[in-house]
């Protein structure tokens, strides 16, 4: 469970910087900040913890150097989404997005 831990800080750093941004923005939201919240906690924090609790499952039989790359790939693959969806650069979107889909087998 140790490989684990890498991405349950992270999901916690995302946890945390949504609920800033959620008090940040509380009296003047916009479409893009509620999104961004939401995204910050749902997929930065949730989905990437329970990415992190199945690859420290799988770490018996995965290496350390392919949790490492899952934990850059989703992590880089996030920030990429959110900078696209807030600066307005979809193609920057699409390079995020693509960084977490997994390429190996």
């Amino acid at each position: 469970m140790r490989r684990a831990l890498p991405f349950f800080v992270a999901a916690l750093v995302f946890v945390v910087a949504g609920g800033m941004l959620a008090a940040a923005t509380a009296y003047t939201t916009t479409q893009k900040t509620a999104w961004a919240t939401a995204y910050l906690v749902l997929v930065g924090g949730v989905a990437q913890a329970g990415l992190g609790a199945a690859m420290g499952w799988l770490a018996q039989r995965a290496g350390a150097v392919l949790t490492w790359t899952g934990f850059v790939l989703f992590t880089v693959g996030n920030l990429g989404v959110l900078g696209g969806q807030l600066s307005g650069l979809v193609p920057l979107t699409f390079v995020g997005g693509g960084c977490w889909w997994p390429r190996w087998r």
